[in-house]
């Protein structure tokens, strides 16, 4: 329909293209954040951009940033297993060629569990899969579960979650790493109240880590 019928037709909205210094010092910056962090996700790269550097936290952001990422893997700036997508993966049965070298291979990677003479059971809950590549290296380090809950957990994995810990027969004391937000706040709250719901015999110590006031005001 025509102008003259009286429809308005806002203008579109030009954005502005970064300049070519700009671009380079946003490269600097990421390869910063990567080789300080990695591995990490592009998405934990993103929101590193945003706290370190002020980058707008918008979808358009985040797309520019993980347009970056690319060129720099590409480029040789930044190695391509410094960014890690947990999202994909191949699906295959582990094989081996021979019964022995499957023996061989368990004797290599066999790990003592160091849990099983403590009398209780530990459990680290992030609001977001993205920050499993931080955490994971220390969590594996001592053993101790890590439950990424991606947000507002499925009824299904905090039921399976509630049945470990009730199966346990153990205290559990699980401790909630989440963002300083009303969502993060609720997210915890609703990780706490489904435990207690789906295991309501268990010893149950919940505690919310972080991000909290005092932390970031520090």
């Amino acid at each position: 329909m025509s102008a003259s019928m009286g429809i308005y037709r806002p203008s579109p909205i030009k954005q502005n293209r970064s300049t070519s210094a700009e671009m380079q010092e946003r490269y600097a910056q990421l390869v910063a954040i990567v080789c300080d962090i990695k591995p990490c996700t592009v998405r934990q790269t993103f929101y590193q951009m945003t706290v370190r550097h002020g980058f707008e936290k918008t979808e358009s952001g985040y797309t520019r940033v993980q347009e970056a990422l690319v060129k720099l893997r590409r480029d040789g700036q930044i190695t391509f297993s410094a960014i890690a997508d947990n999202m994909r993966s191949e699906s295959r049965p582990q094989t081996f060629p021979s019964p022995s070298d499957a023996v061989a291979h368990a004797a290599k990677y066999y790990r003592k569990d160091l849990w099983c003479d403590a009398d209780v059971d530990v459990q680290i809950w992030l609001e977001k899969d993205s920050l499993a590549g931080v955490v994971e290296p220390i969590t594996r380090l001592y053993d101790v579960g890590l439950w990424p809950a991606r947000g507002y957990s499925s009824i299904t994995f905090l039921q399976n979650a509630a049945e470990q810990i009730e199966a346990s027969d153990l205290p559990a004391f699980v401790y909630h790493l989440g963002d300083s937000d009303p969502r993060g706040e609720n997210a915890a709250a609703t990780v706490e109240a489904s435990l207690q719901e789906f295991a309501p015999d268990a010893d149950i110590t919940f505690e919310r880590l972080a991000v909290l006031p005092w932390q970031v005001e520090q």
